[in-house]
């Protein structure tokens, strides 16, 4: 009974093609937010070298 359900759920198709889409789509969701942050930085840094932003506090008054 215990192993039993396991190796049917392991032979069973629709699983084992449930895992592979779900492996698949955090393959290749879960690193874009952190590539974007990346891109975005670097184009900012680009752009704005020798541009200084003002600190925080000077948005606060």
């Amino acid at each position: 009974m215990g192993l039993d359900n396991f190796c049917d759920l392991f032979t069973d198709e629709m699983f084992l093609l449930a895992v592979k889409n779900t492996l698949r789509h955090m393959i290749v969701t879960v690193p874009m937010p952190s590539l974007g942050a990346m891109i975005l930085v670097a184009v900012i840094q680009n752009v704005a070298k020798g541009v200084r932003f003002p600190s925080f506090p000077s948005f606060v008054r």
